[in-house]
C-alpha cells in the first residue's frame, strides 16, 4: 500500500483512520468485503459539494463489467458516472483473508473535468482501503490519491472535488460499521 501510493507520487491526497473494537466484530473483514464488492451499491452514496452547498450522488451510476478471481484476488472492472469526470473505467483488486482486507481501486481511463480540459491521466487515481487487526481492535486504514496537474484558477476546486470525493467513499464504507 505505501509502495503503491509513493508510485503514484499524488498531488492530492487524503487519509482516513477508524479503529473499532474486535469484540463483537470478528466477522468484519467478510462483511467489509460484501460491501466492497457490491459496486452498483455505490451508485447513490451521498456528496456534499462545499462549492454547490447541496448534496449530489457520488456517482450516479455503477456497473460491474467483469469479474476474475484468482487464489483469494477478486479484480473487478466497473464502470462509474462521476460528475464533473463523466464516466470512469476503474479497475477494482480485493484481497482478503480473516484477519484483512485489502482493496484498490484506479481509473482505467483519461478524466476531463466539466469536459472542458484533461485533468487525469489513466491509473493516476487510486483510493485504498485496508482492514487489519491490531490487538483488540480493528484498524480501518483509507488512502486516496490523484497525481493530476495543479491549473491555475482551477487548482482549489479540482483540489476540494478530490479530496472531498475520497474522503465520502472511505467515510461511507467505514460508517457501516
Amino acid at each position: 500500500l505505501i509502495q503503491l501510493i509513493n508510485d503514484l507520487n499524488p498531488k492530492y491526497l487524503a487519509e482516513i483512520i477508524q479503529v473499532k473494537p474486535y469484540k463483537g466484530n470478528e466477522d468484519l473483514p467478510q462483511r467489509l468485503e460484501e460491501l466492497l464488492i457490491n459496486i452498483p451499491e455505490y451508485a447513490g452514496i451521498p456528496y456534499y459539494s462545499q462549492r454547490a452547498e447541496a448534496w449530489y450522488d457520488l456517482y450516479e451510476s455503477a456497473e460491474i463489467t467483469d469479474v476474475i478471481i484468482e487464489n483469494n484476488v477478486k479484480t473487478i472492472k466497473a464502470t462509474l458516472k462521476m460528475e464533473p469526470f463523466d464516466t470512469v473505467y476503474e479497475t477494482i483488486t480485493l484481497q482478503s483473508d480473516n484477519q484483512t482486507v485489502y482493496y484498490t481501486a484506479q481509473n482505467d481511463n483519461k478524466l476531463r473535468y466539466l469536459d472542458k480540459f484533461d485533468c487525469i491521466w489513466p491509473e493516476k487515481m487510486k483510493i485504498c482501503i485496508l482492514l487489519f487487526r491490531d490487538g483488540d481492535n480493528w484498524i480501518f486504514y483509507g488512502i486516496g490519491g490523484v497525481n493530476a496537474p495543479r491549473i491555475p484558477f482551477f487548482t482549489e476546486r479540482i483540489q476540494t472535488s478530490f479530496i472531498n470525493r475520497i474522503n465520502t467513499f472511505c467515510s461511507f464504507i467505514f460508517e457501516k460499521f
